[in-house]
């Protein structure tokens, strides 16, 4: 039976032997640790990538027209635009920096072409779309054969190069926007080999950023700051400074906004970036997206930039977006580059008074220009119910303001955790700035499956009749992962009367094996330790502190740092006396990189009370997938007498309900949360 577990707790009944849960199972006892709803607060981490995120240069780029040694006139238009007016567009939104124009652009439009020596050959197009300060390209109908390769770039030395794009192109549908170069000409490299078939390409856009918007080498003059009381973040040096992004992205035109990288729970360096919904709302958009990172002055007030700023092509896909909380969730198609910082955040609720600080690209300029270079405005929440496109935290600046550019941009709180995303405000102006900011406690539900904190087994159980000889309880479970767990292993007896459980057993003892069947530490009693194995001192104040002591004397309980293998947990009575009990395995160390990964019991099922019951919790903020499992017949093979011959399955909820059952693997039985034939 396999399943995804969204309760926090659950119990398996068995009603038939050897039981078996894969990423889970076991404990009947109520728990005051299983939580839900929870403020979950992820820390902040620095990326450590000896990656560019995936940008290239003519520089580092051996392009085919450079192996071979062709000579490219870039002096050689294919197509030429006439330079473009800006006071005849008409622009949509004051983020807005540049237009699409139309063009009608094929591999034998006014092409240069090579024939190399081994009989491949390379064909270039330049495109100009006069006085624009950069421009990116729109493929269509994009079909290559095997080997063949497009690449886009600048005619400077130091432009970014994108591709090699193949095949249909980055997501496979024959259509996508390239990066944008800087200047207003593009260079399309197109390599084919002998005998190829590909139907190549068309390019219907290209897009024409305006350099009174956007910048470009000419607006580079260390002497345009958007307006007076804007602060620079470098005045305020922080490494969330480089978990913010410029972003530039193509929706029927060329915009800019700004967004922050986010760690997730897992802290694997996914690439999650979050900025505004009026930003990105469709995934067609987010795949135009281009990050511009480090977009930053070298010091206080320097007045010049950053020389390793890193240009991020390649698009994202769009996970999560909402126009009513004004948010939208990314993965960059490409990792962020080292340096850049995965900012922490916390999906609790901000508090009228609370101190915070924003970081954002004003305006509307791209590097290399200087104008838009990063900004840090603090404030106060003064409304936790502010109106504008969101209702969400209006902030009063004491310092700073945003400017159209800024928008999706994130709040932090003192404690460095982003909490908001910039949506709207006032009119940009020094005088009594204010900005409302999405809530991210509004909108976590709809992210927490990304950058939640993965769920993990606190617990893992199983209650049976304890006997002699070979009907003695024997619990086996797995740490996995690369580091040692934490763990506390407890045989539960006496206490279990308090729960109307009856025939508890009076005095259970307790054995830890490791994988190779030896004995590595051993209790009876928690309260009196004993040395041996790798129990090395007494553990009697650490079991306390674990928050898991037992809750009688003759209970049993050890506390052991497992490196990854497989483990077997023996339950006994005292004098061979027999009883129910419970043997159970908490997780106290769920941050390291180390997992419960199953968990297995053998005992004898009978009938009535002493039917055999496993339960588990599953913590974390993400369901988690697990399969469970009831083996009875083919343990004969290994030796065990008298298997189940027939054994049932049953899994219950937190509150006792039931909402899964089995008998018979190959036979589903749909109900609950089995919805479709599992076979």
């Amino acid at each position: 039976m396999k399943t995804k577990i969204k309760r926090p707790i659950a119990f398996v009944m068995l009603l038939g032997a050897f039981l078996t849960g894969l990423f889970a199972l076991p404990n009947m006892l109520p728990n005051s640790n299983a939580q839900t709803g929870l403020r979950v607060t992820v820390p902040g981490i620095l990326s450590t990538s000896s990656k560019n995120a995936g940008m290239h240069t003519r520089a580092d780029t051996l392009l085919p027209s450079a192996r071979y040694g062709a000579h490219v006139d870039l002096n050689q238009a294919s197509v030429t635009l006439d330079w473009l007016d800006i006071r005849s567009v008409t622009m949509r939104a004051p983020n807005q920096i540049g237009v699409n124009r139309s063009v009608a652009v094929s591999a034998k439009t006014r092409a240069q072409k090579f024939v190399n020596s081994d009989g491949s050959q390379i064909t270039v197009l330049v495109i100009k779309s006069s006085g624009a300060s950069g421009v990116g390209v729109h493929f269509r109908n994009f079909a290559l054969a095997a080997g063949e390769e497009v690449y886009v770039y600048g005619p400077a030395v130091d432009s970014i190069v994108c591709g090699p794009y193949t095949n249909k192109g980055p997501w496979g549908s024959g259509e996508f926007w390239s990066g944008t170069v800087v200047g207003d000409i593009a260079v399309i490299e197109f390599y084919t080999r002998t005998n190829k078939t590909g139907k190549g390409f068309e390019i219907f856009e290209v897009s024409h950023i305006f350099p009174e918007l956007g910048g470009g080498p000419q607006s580079a003059e260390p002497d345009a700051t958007p307006l007076p009381c804007e602060v620079d973040a470098s005045c305020y040096p922080n490494s969330l400074n480089n978990a913010v992004g410029r972003i530039l992205f193509n929706d029927n035109g060329e915009f800019v906004c700004t967004g922050t990288l986010l760690n997730d729970g897992a802290q694997d360096f996914t690439p999650y970036f979050l900025t505004a919904n009026h930003c990105v709302s469709t995934q067609t958009i987010a795949q135009t997206v281009e990050v511009y990172w480090f977009y930053q002055t070298t010091d206080c007030n320097s007045g010049v930039l950053r020389s390793d700023w890193v240009h991020q092509t390649g698009g994202a896909d769009l996970l999560a977006t909402e126009s009513s909380n004004d948010f939208s969730l990314l993965q960059l198609a490409n990792n962020a580059p080292g340096g850049a910082y995965y900012s922490g955040w916390t999906s609790g609720l901000q508090s009228t008074g609370t101190v915070v600080f924003g970081l954002h690209h004003p305006d509307g300029y791209l590097p290399p220009a200087l104008n838009s270079f990063l900004r840090r405005s603090a404030g106060t929440i003064t409304d936790t119910n502010g109106s504008c496109l969101v209702d969400g935290y209006r902030i009063d600046w004491t310092s700073g303001l945003t400017e159209p550019g800024s928008s999706g941009s994130g709040l932090w709180n003192s404690n460095g955790e982003l909490v908001g995303v910039l949506s709207c405000g006032s009119l940009a102006t020094c005088n009594n700035p204010y900005d409302n900011y999405s809530k991210l406690a509004d909108f976590y539900s709809q992210i927490e499956s990304y950058i939640g904190t993965p769920s993990y087994l606190g617990n893992i159980s199983t209650r049976s009749l304890v006997q002699t000889g070979d009907n003695v309880m024997i619990g086996g479970f797995i740490v996995q992962g690369t580091t040692p767990k934490r763990v506390i292993i407890r045989a539960i007896g006496p206490e279990l009367s308090q729960y109307g459980v009856p025939n508890p057993l009076a005095d259970p003892t307790l054995e830890l094996h490791d994988g190779n069947g030896a004995l590595i530490a051993s209790n009876d009693n928690w309260q009196t330790t004993i040395i041996g194995g790798i129990i090395t001192q007494d553990q009697v104040q650490d079991i306390q502190n674990s928050g898991h002591a037992p809750g009688d004397s003759r209970e049993s309980a050890i506390i052991a740092n497992l490196p990854a293998g497989n483990y077997t947990a023996i339950v006994r009575g005292v004098n061979s006396t027999t009883g129910v009990a419970l043997v159970e395995v908490y997780d106290l160390s769920p941050n390291v990189s180390s997992i419960l990964g199953n968990i297995s019991t053998r005992s004898l099922v009978q009938t009535g009370d002493n039917v055999m019951i496993g339960g588990f919790i599953v913590q974390g903020t993400t369901p988690r997938s697990v399969i469970i499992r009831a083996i009875g017949p083919e343990l004969s093979q290994y030796g065990v007498p008298n298997p189940l011959a027939d054994p049932t399955l049953e899994l219950h909820d937190g509150n006792g309900a039931l909402i899964a059952s089995n008998d018979n693997w190959q036979t589903t039985i749909i109900g609950g949360i089995i919805t479709q034939d599992q076979v």
